[in-house]
């Protein structure tokens, strides 16, 4: 059962269930898409709360499930070999990409055989060109996270990133949480030409972040703003939580 906060905040019994209820936003904005006469380009996140995701989407297997006509791209990516286990990349491969045998030509991973300097103006470049640099949206869709510091993607609490000005994409050498491997990212200029931000968040070790986020509880209000908090995005952003990560009353 869904239990409506606000109109743009979901909560959730537990991770599986916020989890399959943003699978079916995303086919919902597929088909949203779709009706528009557009293939639907959607950005993916790495991490533990990802996986149940990645299952729910792999199970969708009738019509409107169109794999042919999504477009996957990444939010942010390890700097790790596409086998390696903490691969962003890699896990949708495993639980999604791969058992739904989506195009592999409509799969748009970052290149992670060079620096991450480099790696990040390869990325934007090939955004730029798959999308336009004058065009007012890229993503229908970008999927993200929340770390216990507010993090989301790539983009650590008072890291540079989050000054990347008109770029797109970011690399993040030092990043503010474990694996400690250089990283490529969207920056928030990049997340706020999406039409729409899907954030699932599960875990009580978020809800001190979640507070903040969302201005609930005592979270003062004159602390800068979290990473997750500065997301914005065309047509709205919207939070699937579980019980566990959704500030108390």
């Amino acid at each position: 059962m869904v239990d409506r906060l606000s109109p743009q905040v979901r909560l959730h019994a537990d991770l599986l269930s916020a989890a399959r209820a943003t699978a079916e936003r995303l086919v919902e904005l597929a088909d949203l898409a779709f009706a528009a006469g557009r293939t639907f380009a959607v950005a993916v996140s790495g991490g533990k709360s990802p996986e149940p995701l990645f299952q729910a989407l792999a199970r969708s297997t009738d019509d409107a499930r169109r794999w042919k006509d999504w477009r996957v791209f990444w939010c942010d990516e390890r700097c790790v070999p596409p086998g390696d286990a903490r691969s962003n990349y890699g896990l949708a491969q495993r639980l999604w990409l791969g058992p739904a045998a989506v195009p592999r030509e409509n799969v748009h991973p970052v290149d992670t055989s060079v620096p991450a300097a480099d790696a990040a103006r390869r990325y934007e470049a090939s955004l730029r060109d798959a999308f336009g640099a004058s065009a007012p949206a890229t993503f229908d869709a970008v999927v993200l996270g929340v770390g216990p510091d507010g993090h989301t993607a790539s983009l650590f609490p008072g890291a540079s990133t989050l000054r990347a000005g008109t770029r797109w994409v970011a690399a993040e050498p030092k990043p503010g949480q474990p694996p400690a491997v250089p990283r490529v990212t969207l920056t928030l200029g990049g997340l706020a030409r999406s039409r729409r931000a899907l954030f699932l968040v599960a875990g009580a070790e978020k809800r001190d972040a979640m507070a903040r986020i969302l201005g609930s509880g005592s979270a003062p209000a004159a602390r800068p703003l979290l990473p997750a908090a500065r997301v914005t995005a065309l047509e709205g952003v919207e939070w699937y939580l579980d019980r566990d990560a959704a500030p108390l009353p």
